[in-house]
């Protein structure tokens, strides 16, 4: 069967070259694939389930706790003037955009990583083309690798999942830059509940620290 019977096409330039040259490569990789296919779905989905459940517990707790302190806060005025419970109210209310703000940072990073991720699948998936050489995409890779060991994201401990993406997704090529891969796609929303559930979670230990504060 040749390339052009399977859907999609192989650019060679990206096949690392071997002693067994690349036709042996794709075979083993189409083999690894099937593997990583029906296992890589299931764990993945179960990791975004269990975030998705932190990330609304953390949420349920840190709000209930911002509407008690603020009701603690009212009391708070009734005794000891309404000047000093709406500096307590204005600080709080400071930490939480504080938060906020951060978390919007990292979303807006995570998703030019996701352009990024999408770029290189795009030279993996491609027939062989002179703009979209192995090179390119192995300089890409290591940026992106680089960027979350030191990035804004750094907390989320990507680099294993990228790596990940990147030896494996290729196998998911659905003809265009917008339908390649699928295992990123999952990352992207482990990561992004991560974001939130960070988020969260400094919030709480704000309220935390602000009720230690000011009783």
């Amino acid at each position: 069967m040749d390339k052009s019977s399977k859907g999609f096409g192989w650019n060679d330039l990206n096949i690392p070259p071997t002693s067994t040259g690349p036709r042996d490569e794709k075979s083993s990789l189409k083999h690894i694939g099937v593997l990583f296919n029906l296992a890589t779905p299931i764990a993945l989905g179960y990791v975004y389930w269990k975030c998705q459940q932190e990330k609304t517990k953390l949420k349920t707790q840190h709000s209930e706790e911002v509407q008690a302190f603020k009701k603690h806060l009212e009391s708070v005025a009734s005794q000891q003037g309404y000047v000093k419970a709406s500096t307590f109210v204005s600080t709080i209310d400071e930490a939480l955009r504080e938060e906020e703000n951060k978390s919007k940072e990292m979303l807006e990073e995570l998703h030019k990583v996701e352009h990024q991720i999408k770029s290189i699948l795009d030279i993996r998936c491609s027939r062989i083309n002179p703009w979209k050489t192995r090179e390119r995409r192995e300089k890409q890779e290591r940026d992106i690798l680089k960027n979350s060991l030191t990035g804004i994201l750094a907390p989320l401990e990507m680099y294993d999942g990228l790596q990940h993406i990147f030896h494996y997704d290729h196998l998911h090529c659905g003809g265009g830059f917008h339908k390649n891969g699928q295992l990123y796609r999952v990352w992207i929303i482990h990561w992004r509940s991560l974001i939130i559930a960070h988020r969260d979670r400094a919030i709480k230990q704000q309220i935390e620290k602000l009720k230690a504060t000011h009783g």
